[in-house]
């Protein structure tokens, strides 16, 4: 009767060191998800409605800190005068943009932008300059233009200020 019971006790003995086993490797693994979510990813809130439809005031973004492809299209959270943002690139390094030089300046996307702004606030040409994105810049819009202060008002920006970026547009 007595083998009986020490081979009982043995065999729970043994699940029970498997099962602990099984929770260590678990909470382990665990462990390692989260390290590396910390160190590869962040999250930010967003405060205001200048990428009002795609994202809504207070909603928060779950952003990457890979910034190996950035590309146009892409949204990008960024620190701009001790702000952080979220905006979309627009322009990369190539693409060109117009810079209004009257007072405060302004910039302009695309020759249309340009040409609209001289009929209807009659600049002169000759305040208007062609420039082209540099090699460490880009030029970040919000989705809602007419709540948006962005490139257009602080020229491109320099890729070494963005943080992190949504991996794809189909988080959005």
């Amino acid at each position: 009767m007595e083998d009986w019971s020490k081979m009982r006790l043995k065999k729970y003995l043994k699940k029970f060191r498997v099962s602990k086993m099984l929770i260590f490797l678990l909470t382990l693994l665990f462990a390692l998800i989260i390290y590396y979510c910390r160190c590869n990813y962040f999250v930010v809130c967003v405060l205001g409605n200048s990428m009002f439809p795609t994202f809504k005031n207070y909603q928060l973004l779950y952003v990457s800190k890979d910034l190996a492809n950035l590309k146009p299209g892409q949204v990008v959270v960024f620190k701009n005068d001790n702000q952080i943002l979220i905006k979309r690139i627009a322009k990369v390094y190539g693409d060109t943009y117009w810079v209004n030089f009257k007072s405060p300046a302004y910039y302009f996307i695309t020759d249309s932008d340009k040409q609209k702004c001289e009929m209807f606030e009659k600049i002169s040409i000759k305040c208007m300059e062609k420039r082209h994105i540099l090699e460490d810049e880009v030029f970040v819009l919000g989705d809602n233009l007419e709540n948006s202060i962005d490139s257009r008002v602080y020229g491109p920006i320099k890729k070494s200020s963005i943080i992190g970026c949504l991996e794809t547009n189909d988080n959005l």
